[in-house]
């Protein structure tokens, strides 16, 4: 019953109100209105219990009557025995600063002579304090002279509390900004990052302050096995130095010993790091790579063998050039469109798109050329397809995208020797973790180390895979740019606040944190701290724009030269064929034109006029 729904009315007055602690209770939510006699004209200065208060004021009351009385009989308005008799008359005439504050019985009934100025103060608890905020009198009722904690009414646990937070800087939860120290910036305006911002909105929302103390080398707190005391940041809250740990942490069964967590805020997990290679010179034969040599052997043999069939068809199928031209239907020279040259020349020319020379005539020719023409189709759009990918990627090391990569490769890795996935990879039974986790224990003393430092100058340095955690894969981006993250995220575990254990604070973040995913709120600050391209990135996207270079086309050039070097070899070997065969045919023509010339010469006595 001691919880925020709850408001507790006391009107007891026997116990003094500075005898009562709030300590236990002022971060409940609980609610206390007290009503206390009023004593501030007091000046008696008796601390005493509520009812010895009114028994020495019902003695005051009795002995100012009878000084009134006294009086009465000096000024000869009445004897001595008409005194006695009427004295409790003269207690409607008194007035006096008693134990219970203003004392008088004016304007009373006769006959029940009650006290009639009772004045109480209307107490409040803020925090483990109480503050008066006004009065309640039998005449005036309650009578507010300062307002109510409106803090306390927008949050009954957190509003008007101000929580000491502890937090180390790691981006992008916690950063200085560029011109904090420039600008003269002090206290939590120092800072950005993306639990900054969303504790500025959580303390906006349920009327909270908070002083915050950011240290760079405080670690989140590991256990002492020897009296089981926590350091780090756990420690600090166990000890109840402080309300909050503002670092995204990752849930972890024993910390549970210690702390409370919250919803979870992010998806945490490891990561491979690796060094970043650079672009490679592709090979001159670069432009086969979409398809890979066995396919290019099967192809060449496939245009080989249809042209083989397409030959032997047109020499024995009597609907085909080659039967035509024996039955003299076509010329004896279309006779030959199908032979071996000319079908080998034609298979090729469907292959490259370029279309064939001569088609059959026959069904079974063009059926069999039907079937090739798909065949071409598969083919030339699958190349198409994978060439772009093959002419636009790095050459990367991308066989190494996963642990089961990992196991299969030759690459050494490692990890902080504190992590979680160390223990499981040693302890794991089922591949591939067991084969990392037998690697890990051979080359323990080399690749697990107790520094982040380390593990990333050993990945920018060498043939070194770093198993890392969430935290360095920040630092990639923006720091690091010899260094990439490959892959995916993998053994995923949610991060969250730590508060104290039994903390009070925990639920009303958690409501927020809810709200905060319903409204859209995470989602805007993870687009604005997590999604972030990074300084690497977008160098290394400036550097490379996908645009293709001369060298991813240099072998198909070369190719090309090769083709104009064979051109010029095979056509120059032509022309000199040519006239050599026309030389000796020239000769034969020569030879007989000699013979006509001499005797047409004798004939006509001179010159041909003809050859002039």
């Amino acid at each position: 019953m001691v919880k925020e729904q709850y408001h507790w009315i006391i009107t007891s007055l026997n116990a003094p109100l500075g005898d009562i602690s709030f300590d236990a209770f002022q971060d409940t939510g609980v609610r206390a209105t007290f009503f206390h006699p009023n004593t501030e004209r007091n000046t008696n200065g008796t601390t005493g219990r509520m009812f010895e208060r009114l028994v020495l004021d019902g003695a005051l009351s009795l002995a100012h009557s009878a000084v009134e009385a006294a009086r009465a009989v000096d000024r000869g308005e009445l004897t001595a025995g008409q005194a006695q008799c009427r004295l409790r008359d003269y207690i409607t005439e008194i007035e006096f600063e008693g134990y219970t504050g203003n004392v008088h019985y004016k304007n009373v009934s006769v006959s029940t002579r009650l006290r009639n100025n009772l004045v109480m103060d209307l107490m409040e608890n803020t925090g483990s304090d109480l503050v008066k905020v006004g009065k309640w009198s039998q005449v005036d009722g309650a009578n507010l002279t300062s307002q109510f904690n409106s803090s306390f009414f927008t949050n009954p646990v957190l509003g008007g509390k101000v929580l000491k937070i502890i937090s180390k800087q790691r981006d992008p939860w916690v950063r200085l900004k560029q011109h904090a120290d420039t600008e003269g910036l002090i206290g939590v305006e120092r800072y950005e990052g993306f639990l900054i911002d969303m504790l500025n909105l959580m303390a906006k929302r349920l009327n909270f302050t908070f002083t915050i103390d950011v240290r760079d080398n405080i670690t989140i707190g590991s256990q002492n096995e020897t009296d089981g005391s926590w350091d780090g940041m756990i420690g600090l809250l166990a000890r109840h130095e402080y309300d909050l740990a503002l670092d995204a942490v990752s849930t972890r069964s024993f910390r549970l010993q210690a702390v409370d967590f919250t919803e979870p805020i992010e998806m945490a997990g490891y990561y491979l790091i690796m060094r970043r290679p650079s672009r490679a010179a592709p090979g001159l034969l670069e432009f086969l790579n979409p398809f890979s040599y066995t396919v290019w052997v099967v192809m060449l043999c496939a245009n080989l063998g249809v042209a083989i069939l397409l030959a032997y068809n047109n020499c024995i199928n009597p609907n085909e050039w080659g039967g035509l031209a024996k039955r003299g239907e076509v010329e004896e020279e279309e006779g030959k469109n199908l032979n071996f040259l000319n079908s080998l020349w034609s298979v090729w020319g469907a292959y490259v798109a370029a279309g064939p020379e001569f088609l059959p005539r026959s069904f079974a020719g063009r059926t069999l050329a039907s079937l090739w023409f798909f065949v071409c189709l598969v083919a030339i759009s699958s190349y198409t397809a994978n060439l772009a990918a093959f002419l636009t990627k790095t050459n990367l090391d991308r066989q190494i995208s996963s642990l089961q990569d990992l196991a299969n490769s030759d690459y050494r890795f490692g990890a902080l020797e504190r992590n979680t996935i160390v223990k499981f990879l040693m302890n794991s039974t089922d591949e591939p973790y067991k084969t990392l986790g037998r690697r890990l224990k051979r080359w323990k003393g080399e690749v697990l180390l107790d520094s982040r430092e380390k593990l990333l100058k050993k990945a920018e340095e060498e043939r070194f895979v770093f198993i890392a955690d969430n935290e360095n894969q920040f630092r990639v981006k923006e720091e690091l740019c010899n260094l990439i993250v490959v892959g995916e995220r993998f053994f995923r575990s949610p991060t969250a606040l730590m508060f104290p254990r039994g903390s009070p604070f925990v639920t009303e973040f958690n409501r927020q944190i809810l709200l905060f995913r319903e409204e859209g709120v995470m989602d805007i600050l993870r687009d604005r701290y997590l999604n972030v391209p990074g300084e690497c990135s977008t160098k290394y996207v400036a550097q490379d724009d996908g645009q293709l270079q001369i060298e991813s086309f240099i072998g198909l050039f070369y190719l090309l030269l090769i083709g104009v070097a064979l051109f010029l070899i095979v056509g120059l070997v032509e022309i000199l064929f040519f006239f050599a065969r026309g030389r000796k045919d020239g000769k034969n023509d020569d030879e007989k034109k000699d013979d006509a010339t001499d005797e047409n010469f004798h004939i006509n006595g001179g010159l041909n006029p003809i050859y002039l």
